[in-house]
């Protein structure tokens, strides 16, 4: 999974840990009460309380899944935390991490909830215009809002709709076309 400095992270997040390590955390805090770690097993201390773990996801032709089901394990009851997970396969054009063991990988990751989600709806691959956004709190719906322009330096943000399992593209698209 990479070497040097990108070792065991996408490309970009590869100085994310280094400006991490170099906060000031306080005296004693470090090392007592805060552990950087790579993804594994081995990394999970037995006084670690939990476990936070800063936007896994795969790289081509390598799924993160094995390692990260390793470090829960190993964490047993202590709760395990995914910021920012991107657990599907990424597959690369030679075809290499196909579908043996994809319904594995994909039902292992299923197995965590969603506690917060806010992500801004734009038409791929451009950031802008921003149409809406999509926003769910751990126990609500998922909520589409739609963004309307109110004047050239105002804007608002309005519920278009609600959704009780997370809405897929179409019903998003759906959701931002319709009249308010």
């Amino acid at each position: 999974m990479g070497e040097g400095i990108f070792q065991g992270l996408p490309l970009s997040l590869a100085g994310v840990r280094r400006i991490l390590e170099a906060m000031d955390w306080e005296d004693n805090l470090r090392g007592e009460f805060i552990n950087f770690g790579a993804i594994g097993g081995d990394e999970v201390d037995g006084t670690d309380d939990v476990v936070i773990v800063i936007s896994p996801q795969s790289i081509v032709g390598y799924s993160i899944i094995p390692s990260l089901a390793e470090m829960c394990d190993a964490a047993g009851e202590r709760p395990v935390m995914l910021f920012n997970p991107k657990l599907t396969d990424i597959q690369s054009s030679g075809g290499v991490m196909g579908v043996r063991g994809r319904s594995e990988r994909l039902a292992w990751a299923s197995q965590f909830e969603v506690v917060y989600h806010f992500r801004l709806l734009y038409n791929k691959p451009y950031h802008f215009p921003i149409y809406g956004a999509l926003r769910k709190t751990y126990g609500g719906p998922w909520i589409v809002y739609k963004r309307l322009n109110l004047s050239r330096k105002e804007e608002e943000y309005r519920l278009s709709a609600v959704y009780d399992v997370e809405p897929q593209p179409a019903e998003i698209t759906k959701a931002i076309r319709k009249k308010l």
